[in-house]
């Protein structure tokens, strides 16, 4: 990994559009400042609740954040895994103008504008989902995984915006089961991917082999058929399946822990993400008490490790030294990690703490991508520290 000589002059010129994941880690840390800040104000009534209500929260966070920092990681790793180039300059600008708008215009947006948002909301997705499967044409093992996956986020966006419309009364309910459900698939799908290869290359240690492809597989499937049950509003299948997927996530967790993890941060928030997700899925096992399992699963499940991806990748495709993780990261983490911690379990306890359990953990989120902004958007609209490409 290049090493950049602090004597070196800072690069010039603005890379934001030379590959995806710099314009939308850009864009979704900046928006999950910006949208938390509103949802925060709203729940504390400082603005009205029309313009940060409960269900868009629920829509930004998914369609908004997870999904920017998606398209991110995908259309850059997809060119590595194909050779085959994603959008650049003016087209990838474009692309992330099709996410801002909505993102910009929604919490102000007259009735007339919510068709002409909708579908730039929609077409996004969709473009998204095509262009993954134009590049991964030749690399079958991904083609049939993420476009597909992505075609379910444009589905499930499709139905909360017809509610919106005034068109499908259920259609909220639907998007944002479906949405987190596949969203929250591709994260695990890139996280299984990612955590336990930086683990190993980082420790020396052989941890790719201590899970067998089929574990993998079944994890894949039982969770398939946990959305399923969601969706059906089958309970007690819900249950099951959560408890199994549990069973299973621990297992492969501790199959992929290491002696010398906690020393790295950008290898511990990962793995603690997995943990986040064995506790969101054991607490759906449980029925659910105190209503957290949803943002134990995407405080703490997604969020951590959409941070942690999102700092390793930029640090890697920027040209800087990954390890050790530049200072603020560790705060960042630990800002984040707090976030989760108060929106879980003080409510677990009592549902009277979500008065000031949720927006003090929204005031920690915001502090924590701040941070990530501070640290980390410099790296991504400048050029590459080793004048290479990308």
């Amino acid at each position: 990994m290049f090493i950049r000589d602090p004597n070196a002059p800072t690069p010039k010129g603005f890379a934001l559009f030379n590959l995806g994941f710099r314009a939308f880690f850009f864009g979704a840390s900046l928006w999950a400042v910006l949208a938390m800040l509103l949802w925060g104000l709203a729940f504390t009534a400082l603005i009205p609740a029309s313009v940060a209500s409960v269900s868009w929260h629920g829509h930004e966070m998914l369609f908004g954040y997870a999904q920017a920092v998606v398209a991110g990681f995908l259309l850059t790793a997809a060119r590595n895994w194909s050779g085959v180039r994603t959008p650049q300059g003016w087209a990838l600008g474009g692309l992330f103008a099709l996410w801002l708008i909505p993102r910009v215009f929604l919490p102000w947006a007259s009735s007339a504008m919510l068709p002409w948002l909708a579908l730039a909301d929609v077409v996004f997705d969709l473009f998204l989902a095509a262009i993954l499967a134009l590049t991964l044409w030749r690399n079958r093992a991904n083609l049939f995984i993420f476009p597909p996956l992505l075609l379910l986020v444009a589905l499930a966006n499709a139905a909360w915006w017809l509610a919106t419309l005034g068109l499908w009364s259920q259609g909220h309910v639907f998007g944002l089961v479906l949405g987190q459900g596949a969203l929250l698939g591709i994260v695990l799908i890139m996280g299984v991917r990612v955590a336990p290869f930086f683990i190993e290359k980082r420790l020396n240690v052989s941890i790719t082999a201590r899970v067998p492809v089929w574990v993998y597989r079944s994890g894949a499937a039982l969770y398939g058929l946990l959305v399923v049950a969601e969706l059906l509003g089958a309970p007690w299948l819900q249950a099951v399946m959560a408890a199994a997927l549990a069973a299973l996530s621990a297992w492969v967790l501790w199959r992929w822990y290491a002696p010398g993890l906690w020393r790295e941060p950008l290898l511990w928030i990962l793995w603690l993400a997995g943990g986040w997700l064995v506790l969101g899925l054991v607490l759906k096992a449980l029925g659910d008490p105190g209503g957290v399992a949803r943002h134990a699963l995407l405080v703490g499940g997604v969020g951590l490790a959409s941070l942690g991806m999102m700092a390793r990748v930029s640090l890697g495709h920027c040209g800087y030294v990954v390890y050790p993780a530049p200072r603020g990261s560790v705060l960042a983490f630990v800002l984040l990690l707090m976030a989760a911690l108060l929106r879980v379990v003080p409510p677990l306890f009592s549902p009277a703490a979500l008065a000031w359990a949720v927006p003090l953990s929204a005031l920690l989120w915001v502090l924590a991508f701040a941070l990530f902004l501070v640290v980390y958007a410099p790296m991504l609209w400048r050029p590459r520290v080793d004048g290479k490409p990308g």
